[in-house]
């Protein structure tokens, strides 16, 4: 009796923890053929998003025109053909079916791991960024890049499923060797069977295969989970580390000559007026002052008396002739 009771709960427990185990390790399936295409380098909201030649540029939301208004009512696969890159803190909206974020579209292999600090074809957030997610997501066959020193995270919540691939590729910028981190909800599950993280931490289920490197350490204490979906703005976002805009066109050059005044300046040409009259001269003798010793009034007095001395003396001569 006692042998066939520790053979019953030694096969009670092997079932449990195979129970636990297979409910772990249970990968979510596309439910879809579509595929969207998106590069954040070469592509617009404004295309289709359905070929390789025509991708969406952003995520966004499915009220726009970004790549979730094409995968929100199934899910699909979504092929990254240049950079998959989230510029911020964004939740990506519960979708209709799992998500599949690849490199690969069955037929053409577009990564690309060079410049190896900043790859033309990867999937990478910007500094600090969290990236949230709702429902179930795959990610395999593509270039996971960690930019900046501060490791960037995958947040998995709302009893979502992550499933990190065998094929997938965790590269670091080499200037600071750090590789981005996944935090793992209460109620969340996360499959990684492939790759480099700094850590892969949390509440939720959490399988982690052989083969998988934890480069680091979580903290001790797990950044706050994501309640409301950020706003993603429509503008593309800046992305900082990549290599400047660079003017290709030749700047505006202003080929006419500036304006120079070619005429001379106004010089008076004629000359000054100069007085050429001689100056008004009194020619009139000055009067005389009493200074030069002349009696004028005098002169003219005895002057007088002698002339009018010789007309009576004529005058007394003519009666006499008489």
């Amino acid at each position: 009796m006692k042998k066939l009771l520790t053979f019953a709960l030694c096969a009670l427990l092997a079932i449990s923890v195979f129970a636990v185990n297979a409910f772990a390790a249970e990968e979510p399936t596309l439910a879809t053929d579509l595929k969207v295409y998106i590069s954040f380098q070469t592509g617009d909201n404004i295309l289709d998003g359905l070929t390789s030649v025509s991708p969406k540029k952003q995520f966004l939301t499915s009220a726009d025109a970004g790549v979730v208004s094409l995968l929100k009512e199934n899910g699909g696969t979504l092929v990254g053909v240049g950079k998959v890159y989230i510029g911020g803190d964004y939740t990506l909206e519960e979708l209709g079916g799992p998500l599949l974020i690849t490199s690969n579209d069955g037929e053409t292999d577009f990564k690309n791991p060079l410049p190896d600090t900043n790859p033309e074809c990867a999937m990478k957030l910007a500094k600090g960024a969290t990236l949230t997610i709702t429902s179930d997501v795959i990610i395999d066959d593509i270039i996971l890049f960690q930019e900046h020193a501060e490791p960037t995270l995958i947040e998995v919540t709302n009893g979502a499923t992550l499933v990190i691939g065998e094929n997938i590729v965790c590269a670091t910028n080499p200037n600071f060797g750090a590789y981005m981190g996944i935090i793992v909800r209460d109620g969340a599950s996360a499959i990684v069977k492939g790759g480099t993280f700094q850590y892969v931490a949390g509440d939720g289920e959490i399988v982690i295969n052989d083969g998988v490197t934890i480069a680091g350490e979580a903290p001790a204490e797990l950044p706050a989970e994501t309640t409301e979906a950020p706003v993603e703005t429509t503008e593309a976002p800046v992305e900082t580390t990549a290599a400047p805009v660079e003017t290709t066109e030749a700047p505006v050059e202003t080929t006419e000559a500036p304006v120079e005044t070619t005429e001379a300046p106004v010089e008076t040409t004629e000359a000054p007026v100069e007085t050429t009259e001689a100056p008004v001269e009194t020619t009139t003798a000055p009067a005389a002052t009493e200074e030069s010793g002349v009696n004028v009034p005098l002169i003219a007095g005895v002057a007088a008396v002698v002339v009018l001395v010789v007309i009576i003396a004529v005058v007394v001569t003519k009666k006499k002739k008489n």
